[in-house]
């Protein structure tokens, strides 16, 4: 199986990487603390033969959860 179209970009400030052909149907990827937009590419392994987009990014992090 060919590897899916890849951009990667960023929307203001944010990282993010979009995965897939062009499709009205799109999955938003919102990892984890610590995690990286990247790992949206396994769920995409999934959702874009199926006909979905998947949008991964990387949330800025304003503190860290002990300074609340």
């Amino acid at each position: 199986m060919s590897e899916p179209e890849t951009k990667v970009f960023n929307i203001g400030s944010t990282p993010a990487l979009l995965i897939g052909k062009s499709s009205d149907r799109v999955f938003l990827f919102v990892h984890g603390l610590h995690g990286r937009k990247e790992e949206s590419l396994a769920f995409a392994e999934v959702a874009v033969p199926n006909g979905y987009q998947v949008l991964g990014v990387d949330l800025p992090v304003e503190r860290k959860p002990w300074e609340l």
